[in-house]
């Protein structure tokens, strides 16, 4: 539990204040996304009335916790990757400290 906390605070930081986001990074955070998400997971559920993902933190922590449950064991670049492509895809959430 407590390296659970420890990692949303890295990749919430580590989010929030790289303002310069690498094309190679959101590409990758794609593929990632696509193949172990992409299966289950619509562009409805990120473009839905309801959306439960309202900032960087519950980007975070929705992505943290799905990569959690389904045992991928990702580090923290790409779960930070996963992150930014997934905002600047559907989300545009301002990355600006």
């Amino acid at each position: 539990m407590l390296f659970r906390k420890l990692c949303f605070i890295f990749v919430a930081c580590n989010f929030v204040f790289s303002g310069y986001v690498q094309s190679e990074e959101v590409e990758r955070g794609k593929l990632l996304y696509e193949n172990h998400c992409g299966a289950c997971h619509t562009t409805e559920v990120h473009k839905r009335g309801n959306r439960k993902v309202n900032s960087l933190v519950d980007l975070s922590r929705m992505v943290i916790r799905w990569q959690y449950h389904l045992k991928l064991g990702w580090n923290f670049d790409e779960v930070s990757q996963v992150m930014h492509y997934l905002n600047q895809r559907y989300y545009q959430i301002d990355q600006r400290p």
